[in-house]
């Protein structure tokens, strides 16, 4: 009965454990597609070791199986968009490169209005 009891506890910890290692990661995630996380982004060869590009910003990543779409933020405003193709000896290395805080226990839900309300133009001739 002990065991079984400590058993159950062990378990509750691990589970409960993989919630906030989960909620960590999806919150870590949000932050990068939202241009919140530094990020180098090193793109090389996958036979040679050659590196073909470096991207270091607050940039937000797409892989999209045949290429690597990678967005960064430059300014209010101002962005930069790079392609990557990605073939059989492509490939790519995502680093954070430095440490933010994101809770296991907030919640936020991001409404854009430009995304819901059209832009109306009216030609008046």
């Amino acid at each position: 009965m002990k065991k079984l009891l400590l058993l159950l506890i062990v378990l509750s910890f691990t589970l409960v454990g993989c919630d906030a290692a989960d909620t960590a990661t999806h919150n870590l995630k949000d932050q990068a597609d939202n241009f919140g996380l530094l990020r180098r982004i090193i793109v090389f060869h996958g036979v040679t070791g050659e590196v073909t590009m470096e991207i270091e910003g607050y940039c937000s990543i797409t892989d999209q199986t045949t290429q690597l779409e990678v967005v960064c933020e430059v300014g209010r405003d101002k962005y930069y968009i790079n392609y990557v193709r990605l073939g059989d000896n492509t490939e790519y290395l995502v680093e954070q490169l430095e440490p933010i805080t994101v809770s296991t226990y907030h919640y936020v839900r991001r409404i854009r209005p430009q995304t819901a309300i059209p832009d109306i133009v009216i030609d008046i001739e």
